[in-house]
């Protein structure tokens, strides 16, 4: 019985985890965007909040190595985070086409989704360099602040939208 509710725990921790660490992948690509004066468009996504949340966040200092990190590794990810804005642009456009087309939708959304794997996988690499290079005070603060988020039930909706 202890071995099932250790799986259990283990299973629930990895998915927690994972949540958290999407919903921060999102926020961080939609700061790139943003420090290199990107589009309109991306400054009001959900991603574009999180970054700002998590800036706000952390001390000047965490927040400086994080970027610096990022920035750095930035040819790691640079070409899957825009085959996702792609994706998602060709998501939207097929949404809003009338007539509206089930399949090219589906088709569209399976591309998105395929292109936010590819992304995850190049940028995991560059986040866990990213979260070393800050303070331990630092990654739990933006433990504490998603939490924080959560608890007062915000955030629920932006997890669906990168």
């Amino acid at each position: 019985m202890k071995t099932m509710m250790q799986t259990v725990d283990r299973t629930w921790l990895a998915l927690s985890l994972s949540v958290v660490l999407n919903l921060f992948l999102l926020g961080v690509i939609a700061g790139h965007f943003l420090s290199r004066g990107g589009a309109r468009e991306i400054s009001v996504t959900p991603m574009a909040r999180a970054v700002e949340r998590a800036e706000a966040a952390l001390g000047p200092a965490d927040a400086a190595a994080f970027r610096a990190a990022l920035e750095r590794d930035r040819p790691r990810y640079a070409q899957s985070a825009e085959q996702v804005a792609s994706a998602r642009r060709e998501l939207a456009r097929q949404i809003a086409a009338e007539p509206f087309d089930p399949r090219a939708t589906s088709q569209a959304l399976a591309a998105w989704r395929a292109s936010w794997d590819r992304f995850v996988g190049d940028f995991s690499g560059p986040l866990i360099d990213a979260l070393a290079a800050i303070s331990p005070q630092g990654r739990r603060r933006l433990i504490d602040v998603r939490r924080e988020r959560l608890e007062r039930g915000q955030g629920v909706a932006e997890q669906v939208s990168p």
